[in-house]
């Protein structure tokens, strides 16, 4: 979708055919708003996770390297305790990125509201809150959002994990910190055993990277529809000022 962006000293128009949330001109931002400083925090975050999704694919590389070379005769037997500490780098990696997942996502909220004319208190600003919120929905902002709360985005499952491991992970006997998995297994199954001890750990490095692909499309796509839903309540603005001057 092409947007018009007008210039602030009076120069022609421009055509924009993509505009990214570091890209929003200033007037689109409510005065007297924190918009400005939370568009800062999301791109700081993008930045970090991004960072983050490096550590945490090249880990579980290792981890899985680790693993793999457990049951090999060659090149390389790696002690239980290089083994272990490797998936330990990994379970690291992939858990702060399920934080950072949140912090995301709750920086995204607070700049909406803080952009938008929603009109919620910081403290009011939930998930729940704003995907049902009417401006948000003729925004066309909701299917953007909804990646944080559809049990098929990798976001939505980054966050369910941040919440077990904010609230419950840690408590019974179920989760196991190295994520090897909850079976028997003896002499004769112990390579099938590996193999999915070595899924478990990909399975969580393909989900960040997921993840990565939704938030590049969120930080695509938001400011295009910020600035579009604000360019037309300006022109209605326009148009009843108009027509309530020429009664």
């Amino acid at each position: 979708m092409k947007h018009k962006i007008k210039k602030h000293n009076n120069a022609s128009s421009k055509s924009h055919t993509h505009v990214h949330l570091w890209d929003i001109p200033k007037r689109y931002f409510p005065r007297n708003s924190k918009a400005k400083n939370y568009r800062a925090d999301v791109l700081r975050l993008v930045e970090s996770l991004a960072y983050t999704n490096k550590l945490t694919q090249y880990s579980s590389m290792v981890a899985v390297f680790n693993i793999k070379s457990i049951h090999q005769s060659k090149p390389y037997i790696p002690r239980p305790n290089e083994t272990f500490g490797r998936i330990e780098d990994f379970v690291y990696h992939y858990e702060n990125y399920c934080h950072r997942v949140f912090a995301f996502r709750e920086k995204i909220l607070q700049f909406l509201n803080a952009t938008l004319p929603i009109g919620y208190t910081e403290k009011q600003v939930k998930i729940e809150h704003i995907i049902i919120n009417p401006i948000v929905k003729q925004a066309k902002i909701i299917p953007l959002i909804e990646k944080f709360s559809k049990p098929t985005s990798a976001l939505c499952k980054l966050i369910a994990d941040r919440h077990q491991l904010t609230h419950r992970i840690y408590y019974g006997d179920k989760f196991d910190h190295f994520l090897r998995p909850n079976q028997n297994v003896n002499q004769s199954s112990f390579e099938s055993w590996l193999g999915e001890w070595e899924k478990e750990i990909l399975k969580r490095a393909a989900q960040v990277g997921r993840a990565e692909y939704e938030i590049s499309e969120i930080c695509n796509h938001l400011a295009e529809r910020i600035m579009t839903y604000k360019d037309s309540i300006s022109v209605a603005a326009q148009g009843a000022s108009s027509n309530k001057s020429k009664r």
